[in-house]
């Protein structure tokens, strides 16, 4: 590793290539090696991987003058539509909302074709919240693909350190996270994270599994309504999600359900039951 490397920060375009999974193996390392210790950093790559940018405003312009009407019209005459807008709210299958049929009129103006565009919409058909609660999990998972053994195991133990930063997430989401309830029986907690996710703090914490695999439980104060823990695979990585007084939580790893589970089980116990 170069003198350069070891003194420089990444760049943003380092980082999208090493979530690309374009470097070289050397140079990723480094990368690797720089996110345990550097918060900004591990920040800046989960906003690169969540896609946060601006695409709103880069799209404002057409959507100020999509054809709006004439769009919803268009739908109106399809037959998936229909149904989906007399569906029951217990079905799965919804009404797009009206930033889909925004962004779908956009799309229209700057030339995608109407007879390739709406045969797409009918599996879109899901509820904003539905769409948000789907799309901070996917951007996690993405994120936790880009651990490895080395990541955490280059990180110093150090107990004090993060009590600290466990009493300054929970200032920050509202929900206490004390060493005490966030241990896991057979993890070591390697490092905490304090991100942000569409405007809202996001906490992620970080642990060592005993076969060397990262384990990381995350946050998000959303204000969604209690949810019982449910199970979905996301990234090659397997996934155990709900919801509780006003929070989300997650906890994501590259090990089996049957060996996520327990650990899930204690979590909730601990932080949301």
């Amino acid at each position: 590793m170069t003198d350069t490397q070891s003194s420089d920060s990444p760049s943003d375009a380092d980082l999208v290539a090493y979530l690309d999974g374009e470097l070289p193996s050397e140079r990723r390392q480094w990368i690797a090696s720089q996110l345990g210790s550097d918060h900004a950093l591990s920040a800046r790559l989960a906003l690169l991987a969540s896609g946060a940018r601006p695409f709103r405003e880069a799209f404002e312009p057409f959507l100020t003058r999509a054809p709006a009407s004439k769009l919803a019209c268009m739908l109106a005459g399809l037959l998936g539509y229909r149904q989906a807008a007399t569906e029951p709210r217990s079905g799965v299958r919804r009404r797009p909302s009206l930033a889909l049929l925004a962004a779908c009129a956009a799309a229209l103006l700057i030339g995608v074709g109407a007879d390739r565009l709406l045969p797409a919409i009918g599996d879109m058909m899901v509820t904003p919240e539905e769409a948000e609660a789907d799309e901070w999990r996917q951007a996690v998972a993405s994120y936790v693909t880009l651990y490895t053994p080395e990541t955490l195991t280059s990180v110093a133990d150090d107990p004090v350190a993060r009590q600290r930063e466990l009493v300054n997430l929970s200032a920050k989401l509202g929900v206490p996270l004390s060493g005490e309830a966030t241990a896991i029986p057979g993890l070591a907690l390697k490092w905490t994270r304090l991100l942000q996710y569409d405007g809202r703090p996001l906490a992620e914490l970080v642990y060592l599994g005993p076969h060397g695999g990262p384990v990381a439980l995350c946050v998000l104060a959303d204000g969604e309504a209690d949810a019982a823990p449910r199970q979905e695979l996301r990234e090659g990585l397997n996934v155990i999600y709900w919801s509780a007084k006003g929070h989300s939580f997650m906890l994501v790893a590259r090990m089996t359900q049957a060996e996520l589970q327990p650990l899930a089980d204690h979590i909730y116990r601990r932080l949301s039951a």
